[in-house]
């Protein structure tokens, strides 16, 4: 993907973001909101999407390599990375060129992506909560014992088992269990929601569904997952990103953000571009409890009135 901008004025800081993913995905088009609205008028920003939801797994090298190139060309004034691909591939590199770096929706350890500790870096970690949703679940559902997480196998959801989970694929919260899949295939992933019920499930936590393949080795949409999903799940289904929320869509879910992340990236993108130091330890920014009240209602969950006052309704 090429490069784009906005126009440049006398005396603006230049910011490059570099997104893993595609300007029409949801979490980029929120975070890139949040990061718009938290710079304000006196920032010509540009982007760089490396399309890595979409392109095979052979084409990130080329485009981690045509991301530093649109870098090169443009001198910016400061980097924002967005996500765990482009940190992956072009975190330790960007470092070294010297250039301040602030890096958000990072889920692994920023320490593999040389982007811990330099003094020209801050950071804003992803960290969805598995455990706290599913011990959110087990109260709104007082007869739910035991929760299918499911989650594509991409990098991102790679990292929540690892960084968050410290490897454990079946935990329990409290009275609540909790098997973890990370599915590639998107015929696996519809035979696991399919009998979910009868294999004993009473909700799923889903989690990421963006590089799920057919047979051909074809990506399936995401909007192609959730429909399907909605259709033909037995058992009501959760999410980990507010994204996923919605009529047609998830019920609801402790989740993530994208424009509080982004908020929270150019607030350490003013602090760098104002000449302080970076080098601190990465923040990170609080799910908040999303539901849908179309969704609630066609599984008959009610929450109960203390849960209900903490909730956000997106319909």
């Amino acid at each position: 993907m090429g490069g784009q901008g906005e126009p440049d004025g006398a005396n603006r800081s230049i910011v490059l973001v570099i997104e893993s993913y595609h300007a029409e995905f949801q979490w980029d088009k929120s975070y890139l909101a949040g990061i718009r609205a938290g710079l304000g008028d006196g920032v010509d920003l540009h982007s760089f999407q490396m399309d890595t939801k979409r392109l095979p797994r052979e084409r990130f090298l080329e485009q981690a390599e045509a991301a530093l190139a649109f870098y090169h060309e443009l001198k910016p004034d400061l980097v924002i990375i967005g996500d765990d691909n482009a940190a992956a591939m072009l975190g330790s590199r960007l470092v070294n060129e010297g250039v301040p770096v602030v890096y958000l929706g990072v889920t692994g350890n920023p320490r593999g992506y040389g982007l811990y500790g330099a003094p020209n870096v801050l950071g804003v970690l992803e960290r969805p909560l598995v455990k706290r949703s599913v011990l959110l679940l087990s109260e709104l559902h007082p007869g739910l014992r035991k929760v299918l997480a499911l989650f594509d196998a991409s990098p991102t959801a790679a990292a929540v088992l690892v960084e968050l989970l410290d490897g454990e694929e079946h935990f329990y919260v409290e009275n609540a269990e909790c098997r973890m899949h990370l599915v590639a295939s998107y015929h696996e992933w519809q035979e696991m929601v399919l009998h979910s019920a009868e294999n004993g499930y009473d909700a799923i936590l889903l989690g990421t569904y963006f590089t799920l393949h057919e047979q051909d080795g074809d990506v399936v949409a995401d909007e192609a997952v959730m429909s399907w999903m909605h259709a033909h799940s037995p058992v009501p289904y959760f999410a980990l990103w507010d994204f996923s929320i919605g009529a047609g869509k998830a019920a609801g879910g402790f989740v993530m953000r994208g424009e509080e992340q982004g908020r929270a990236a150019a607030v350490l993108a003013r602090v760098l571009l104002e000449g302080n130091q970076g080098g601190a330890v990465p923040q990170t920014t609080q799910p908040v409890l999303v539901f849908s009240k179309r969704e609630m209602a066609r599984w008959g969950i009610v929450p109960d009135p203390k849960t209900r006052e903490r909730m956000l309704w997106v319909e």
